[in-house]
């Protein structure tokens, strides 16, 4: 399955062979019907992974949802985590 249904080619790049590669990362900002962006960011990736976040309910058990996470670095040492969805694509530079 695709790490990004936006774009299938996303997926080899998203994994553990895709750590010190440098990526654009592309992601199509939404909020409501009004606000609309595009966005991208080129960095080297530094790691890539699963994480794992917990849904949890008064009326149900706590439910486990995997969000897929890149960690970007940039040349002056700055770090930011991207979060892969339906609305992310990536490229190699």
């Amino acid at each position: 399955m695709p790490t990004s249904a936006a774009d299938a080619t996303s997926s080899p790049l998203f994994g553990p062979n895709s750590s010190r590669a440098t990526i654009e990362v592309d992601h199509d900002v939404k909020i409501g019907s009004s606000a609309e962006w595009d966005d991208k960011t080129v960095a080297r990736s530094s790691a890539s992974s699963a994480a794992v976040t917990a849904c949890t309910s008064a009326a149900t058990q706590t439910i486990k949802v995997y969000s897929d996470l890149i960690i970007l670095a940039r040349d002056d040492g700055e770090l930011t985590t991207v979060t892969m969805d339906e609305f992310t694509r990536l490229r190699r530079m």
